[in-house]
């Protein structure tokens, strides 16, 4: 045989070896996406052994998806997707370091692994280092060092990040005050999602466009932030530009009391006082709704729609076309008693609408309400959304 076909044959043997082996890693991806994980172990694991970063790095995720977890044998295919320069296990590995999961706490460890996963581009370990060199964590604080990290971070999309990197440049640390880049940033990250920067931008525009206050105070409030509840109540309560809303106040002062904000309760208490003095009837019916929110179900009509909380969740569970079918539904599925239903006009004519309601503040608490409850088939596909999305339906 010539050199020259010696060389082909060489070159077909090698297509062939890559092409297998790529075929064995989607037969890897796969099953483990799949949630079959004994049969992503059998395919991913001679991968592994033959140096494939993906593999290790699966390897990794099905030891810590099976119980009892093995942390040792993760942290084992960890540290060998992460010399082989796998940007997400170095991740998870600097985490392992930083909280002493599975191996010996050892920050300076985990700063380095973080750096590694940095250097690949991954934007949560870049995160990560900004919110250790600015804390001083594992390291001398460093102000510069965490604004270059966070740059990185958010330009790839982090939220926490783009939060961090607007507050850097609102109050010029790590680099020169620019407050244009500040609400640019912490634009992105409201847009985003994050909580912080949504309550963040509330405080900067109060003053200045105080519509586009209240839209971020919102969006905060919708999940949680004690902060954004509490600036909320002050300003139905006494923003002059507002009209005083003291139900409104006494809901969102509740919330922040509920949420751990410090001086919620001090707040409730000034709130209900002045409501008591002012306006004893709606003193009365504050009471009268913590105490039986929980209770009276049934058929409920437009008006007691329209006089629920707004920022209130509940659970929309179906709608069904006649008053005649809601009983056989809430027999078949026990939910007699712990539903209420109302009919509503649509385009396609006059419907009911059935909720799951119990003075929920979020979604994660309407889900968790609903768990032993509500059929799982029913809550899986359940709309969960706040009565003031509904009550601005029934307007238009």
């Amino acid at each position: 045989m010539t050199a020259k076909a010696t060389g082909i044959c060489m070159l077909t043997s090698l297509f062939i070896s890559l092409t297998a082996h790529g075929s064995d890693t989607d037969a890897c991806i796969s099953s483990f996406a799949a949630g079959q994980l004994e049969q992503a172990r059998q395919q991913c694991e001679p991968l592994a052994d033959q140096g494939f970063p993906e593999a290790n790095f699966i390897m990794a995720r099905i030891t810590t998806d099976t119980q009892p977890v093995d942390y040792p044998k993760a942290i084992y295919w960890l540290q060998r997707a992460t010399e082989l320069e796998h940007a997400e296990a170095a991740y998870n590995l600097g985490i392992a370091y930083q909280t002493g999961t599975g191996i010996t706490k050892d920050l300076p460890l985990a700063i380095k692994t973080y750096q590694q996963s940095a250097s690949l581009g991954n934007a949560k370990a870049q995160r990560n280092l900004g919110l250790m060199y600015s804390a001083g964590i594992g390291t001398a604080q460093n102000y510069p060092k965490a604004f270059e990290y966070f740059t990185a971070s958010a330009g790839a999309g982090e939220a926490a990040s783009q939060y961090n990197l607007g507050i850097m440049y609102l109050q010029g640390t790590g680099t020169a005050p620019n407050p244009g880049l500040a609400q640019e940033w912490l634009t992105r990250a409201a847009e985003n999602g994050d909580s912080n920067a949504q309550m963040t931008l509330g405080v900067m525009l109060q003053d200045s466009d105080l519509d586009a206050s209240l839209l971020w105070y919102n969006r905060a409030a919708e999940q949680n932030n004690p902060y954004a509840l509490y600036n909320l109540a002050i300003l139905y309560w006494q923003d002059e530009r507002l009209e005083q809303d003291l139900k409104q106040a006494t809901y969102f002062a509740r919330q922040a009391e509920q949420q751990g904000h410090s001086k919620g309760t001090e707040l409730l208490a000034q709130i209900n006082r002045q409501t008591t003095l002012t306006s004893p009837s709606l003193a009365s019916e504050e009471t009268a709704t913590v105490a039986t929110t929980a209770g009276d179900k049934g058929l409920r009509d437009t008006d007691w729609v329209m006089q629920q909380p707004k920022r209130e969740y509940f659970a929309q569970l179906t709608q069904l076309k006649t008053r005649q079918e809601i009983e056989p539904y809430l027999r078949q599925h026990n939910l007699t008693g712990l539903v209420d239903y109302f009919p509503v006009k649509t385009k396609l004519g006059e419907v009911y609408i059935i909720l799951f309601r119990d003075s929920f503040d979020g979604v994660v608490t309407t889900r968790t309400g609903m768990k032993g409850k509500v059929p799982d088939k029913i809550s899986k596909n359940a709309w969960i959304r706040t009565f003031e999305s509904l009550q601005n339906g029934i307007k238009q």
